[in-house]
């Protein structure tokens, strides 16, 4: 008694139906562990609405003179907000020149956590001392920022080189500041 004709016929079409079965069950465990690598990238991406909050920094370099090289550092505190706008107190020391500015300006924030902003710098009567550009980069879950200055230019338009850099941290990093 052998297996007829009809069984076998039977037996091709399960095996049909289990490999039909397991590659519906393999692509649906592909497509949700792509999701799940999908969600887990976004949760991971920078947005407008991280930044948003008060930043104490300080930035440190040197302003390079054709007379030589000037020691600049600057300590003070920002507040962003989630539309691209910040603005700032501070107190520089310039060559040892200490001065008090105020700072209005605008930011941008791409996903990947990198990001530009520029700075109108004011004096305490309202007289524009200089305006700032620096790239940025977003950490540790957007509590902290590091920059370079990428242009100083005084009101009266000269442009001076540096070599500056910017550490910025969250006052509140659990949120307790945000906008």
């Amino acid at each position: 008694m052998g297996i007829s004709r009809k069984e076998i016929e039977l037996m091709k079409d399960l095996k049909k139906h289990n490999v039909i079965v397991w590659s519906v069950f393999f692509l649906s465990a592909l497509l949700l562990s792509l999701t799940a690598v999908a969600s887990a990238q976004d949760d991971r991406s920078c947005t407008m609405v991280g930044r948003a909050g008060e930043y104490g920094f300080a930035w440190t370099g040197t302003i390079v003179l054709p007379t030589g090289a000037v020691p600049f550092a600057v300590v003070g505190k920002s507040t962003f907000d989630a539309v691209g706008n910040f603005s700032s107190t501070s107190t520089a020391s310039v060559g040892g020149q200490i001065s008090h500015t105020t700072g209005k300006g605008a930011y941008t924030l791409n996903s990947d956590c990198t990001g530009t902003l520029t700075s109108s710098n004011y004096d305490k009567s309202g007289n524009l001392v200089n305006i700032l550009t620096a790239d940025t980069v977003s950490l540790d879950n957007m509590r902290e920022a590091r920059g370079i200055m990428t242009s100083l230019v005084l009101a009266n338009g000269t442009h001076l080189p540096v070599v500056i850099t910017l550490n910025a941290r969250k006052v509140f990093p659990n949120g307790d500041n945000e906008q």
